[in-house]
């Protein structure tokens, strides 16, 4: 073995154990971010089944409840006043590491309108 190889010997070894924490970073942002986007999904799917149920004189915050994914927090549903049926849904969506800790709770809040049905 030359002199340079074994100088080198076990250099890639080194780099892949430092870029590690990196990709393990990497890899948990882009987890939450995917987190994030399904939540404000989920909650406007939950404000739209909110407001449907506010249409049809049944309870909203059930609705919005029902609608909302058990990984979710809903934090409170509020009804509007306006010709039709709007409703406010305030969900959190937790950030942390799943099953094991959850540092915080990044809250999300949309609104729907559904038309009246009377």
């Amino acid at each position: 073995m030359s002199e340079g190889a074994r100088k080198d010997r076990g250099a890639t070894s080194i780099e892949v154990a430092g870029m590690l924490p990196i990709l393990l970073v990497v890899i948990l942002f882009l987890g939450h971010a995917v987190g994030v986007v399904a939540g404000v999904d989920a909650t406007t799917h939950a404000a739209r089944e909110a407001a449907r149920a506010a249409s049809q004189g049944n309870s909203p915050t059930a609705a919005a409840q029902s609608a909302v994914p058990s990984w979710m927090r809903l934090d409170g549903v509020g009804v509007q006043s306006c010709a039709d049926a709007c409703v406010e849904v305030r969900a959190s969506v937790p950030i942390g590491i799943p099953g094991v800790v959850t540092v915080t709770h990044l809250q999300i809040t949309r609104q729907a309108t559904f038309a009246r049905q009377d």
